[in-house]
């Protein structure tokens, strides 16, 4: 795996959201092998309707193959959350 940084920050509602790549992930569900689904925030966008996903395992490790995923917008570097927990993967 390449090293990339990930932080897990707390939302304005305290749900658990994950920044990657600029861009921020929300917690969508467990799946079957073990990884979970991040959603991309701007999902359910009343003009947007990003439908990228990344999966994550449980130490919030992100597989390469989601370096290169392509967002229908730009990177949300400016988003002011609360900082949970830095880590280097």
């Amino acid at each position: 795996m390449v090293e990339h940084k990930v932080e897990l920050t707390v939302t304005k509602y305290r749900h658990t959201a994950m920044k990657y790549n600029g861009y921020i992930y929300h917690y969508n569900q467990d799946l079957l092998n073990g990884l979970s689904a991040w959603r991309c925030s701007k999902w359910s966008h009343r003009e947007l309707k990003c439908r990228m996903r990344i999966h994550a395992d449980s130490d919030h490790n992100v597989p390469d193959e989601f370096l290169a995923v392509q967002h229908d917008h730009p990177p949300e570097y400016e988003k002011n959350y609360e900082i949970v927990r830095n880590k280097f993967i």
